[in-house]
């Protein structure tokens, strides 16, 4: 009986040695397991805003460019005398700067070849209510109507856009027969210090949006219905691959930083903002997609970690209890 209950509390001794013993070496590989985890977590979140950041970088540098054109030919108007000559006569002087205004159209081609890609290229007088782009010279309403224009614009609307005072705007034009988007962009020349709100002349390049969305079609990961890649600056968004986030991200916090990752929440779905700031203007490049989908590259690292916790457990526990039974048994 004594020698019976003696070697009952010995077996359970040694089992309950044996669980204390195979709980404190399983902490060890779960601890690792935790740490190699989250340590990859940081190493992957990384990777993907980097990798989204290079994206960003790449579009910034081909629609910077495209500005920075912009910016090149405004200065050299600034310059060019003739475009001083020309702002200064008014209706019924024009008959005295017919050749300024021919020299002009002529120079204005070369502008032309610096803004490759732009449709429309021109410059509005409106002291003379005038429009000179390449090779031609005309009065401003036939330009509006006879280049389409009437398409995006009301009469009003052009009239505000060419005579407003602009230090350089990008808007969005919208075609209301349906057809292709454009994007204009205008800068008053500041030929004197005196120059009124009025200008006196408007440097004009207009542009269609695939300009802007060829940069952007050919991201893999854009193919994901949830995601997008948006260009917006403080108040409008210029160009987007999905309008039903334009709003959320207007109203999201811009950071003052040149470029980073924000997690925010759109309408109950968390998604992930990378952006990248423009350069020469107040625009965000910013690339857009769901939370889930920025974490795909963990799953499998997940999954691997999981079985390899599930095979620690399973081949500690037989080992061990082998090597119990046989202490048991003796």
């Amino acid at each position: 009986m004594f020698e019976s209950v003696s070697r009952l509390l010995k077996n359970k001794s040694v089992v309950f040695t044996w669980v204390v013993s195979y709980i404190s070496v399983l902490l060890i590989p779960i601890a690792i397991s935790g740490i190699v985890y989250f340590q990859t977590l940081k190493i992957v979140e990384a990777g993907v805003v980097e990798n989204n950041l290079t994206v960003l970088s790449n579009i910034q540098k081909d629609i910077d460019g495209l500005v920075s054109n912009n910016e090149s030919i405004n200065i050299q108007l600034l310059l060019n005398r003739n475009v001083q000559t020309i702002a200064s006569a008014d209706a019924n002087d024009l008959d005295s700067v017919l050749i300024e205004m021919n020299d002009f159209a002529r120079e204005i081609s070369n502008y032309k070849m610096i803004a490759k890609e732009a449709n429309e290229l021109f410059v509005f007088f409106n002291n003379n209510n005038m429009i000179i782009g390449p090779n031609a010279v005309t009065d401003n309403k036939f330009y509006f109507y006879s280049h389409g224009l009437n398409n995006y614009l009301s009469d009003d609307q052009w009239h505000n856009e060419l005579t407003k005072f602009s230090e350089g705007t990008y808007i969005k034009l919208t075609n209301k027969l349906g057809g292709n988007k454009q994007i204009m962009y205008s800068k008053t020349l500041s030929l004197d210090k005196n120059q009124s709100n009025k200008s006196k002349a408007t440097f004009v390049a207009i542009f269609n949006d695939d300009i802007f969305m060829n940069s952007v079609k050919n991201i893999s990961y854009m193919n994901n219905s949830d995601s997008a890649i948006i260009i917006a600056g403080k108040s409008s968004v210029l160009v987007s691959t999905n309008d039903k986030y334009n709003e959320a991200v207007l109203s999201s916090e811009a950071s003052v930083e040149d470029k980073g990752c924000n997690y925010i929440e759109i309408n109950g779905k968390k998604m992930v903002l990378t952006y990248i700031k423009s350069q020469f203007t107040d625009w965000r490049y910013i690339c857009l997609i769901p939370e889930n989908v920025f974490w795909e590259r963990m799953e499998l690292i997940r999954q691997i970690l999981i079985v390899g916790l599930i095979i620690s457990l399973v081949s500690g526990l037989l080992i061990s209890y082998s090597l119990t039974k046989k202490i048991i048994t003796h």
